[in-house]
């Protein structure tokens, strides 16, 4: 199986890294809505993916998510948006995420990456 690549950047006004706090996804999942200024990503395939987050004020940022594994996404405190980029060999998919909210990453049949809102508990 091809490594997954996702690219995500942040094309900012304020320059503000951002962080990101691993956890087992199965244990220990955020609720279903947070402040704005994050958003939380799991990876439900079974190889590693890299990928590049942007927001409004928080610059192009790149992050690796371990298979079956979510991390909490940082940005500014004011970000509403993200936009998550994923590059898988010649295909790019671009999505945009609300801030607050939970989602996960699922291969298609076809091998390309999509991303899920997860349902409200």
């Amino acid at each position: 199986m091809k490594p997954i690549i996702i690219i995500a950047s942040f094309w900012l006004t304020v320059l503000i890294p951002s962080t990101s706090f691993s956890h087992d996804e199965l244990t220990d999942i955020p609720s279903a809505h947070r402040e704005t200024g994050h958003v939380y990503i799991a990876n439900r395939t079974d190889a590693e993916v890299t990928f590049y987050l942007e927001s409004p004020n928080t610059i192009r940022t790149k992050h690796l998510l371990p298979p079956r594994s979510g991390a909490t996404f940082s940005g500014a405190a004011a970000d509403e948006w993200f936009n998550i980029h994923i590059y898988t060999g010649d295909t790019h998919v671009n999505y945009g995420l609300d801030a607050g909210n939970r989602y996960y990453i699922k291969q298609n049949l076809d091998g390309t990456p999509d991303v899920y809102e997860m349902l409200k508990r």
